[in-house]
């Protein structure tokens, strides 16, 4: 899907706007585990495999480490919420 991180965000909420929490929490969970699988099965996590909206070009390493910071800023911004 092209475009920054803040449009797909966008888009997937459109979509998902209508799902439980339950619903959601079973997808994550679901693409955590693909995710896990499919970065065990990476024949070499340091090899250029992904192309960002800017024109970058990532390892399969660095592409997943950017994952975990941004899902842990959505984890931040989620506990902040529920804070106030």
């Amino acid at each position: 899907m092209p475009g920054d991180s803040d449009v797909v965000n966008e888009i997937c909420r459109r979509l998902h706007e209508h799902e439980s929490f339950d619903d959601l929490l079973a997808q994550v969970r679901q693409a955590h585990a693909r995710l896990m699988r499919a970065g065990r099965g990476a024949p070499d996590l340091d090899k250029p495999c992904f192309q960002r909206a800017t024109g970058e070009i990532m390892t399969g390493r660095q592409r997943l480490e950017l994952l975990a910071r941004h899902w842990t800023e959505h984890v931040r911004e989620l506990q902040e919420a529920v804070a106030r």
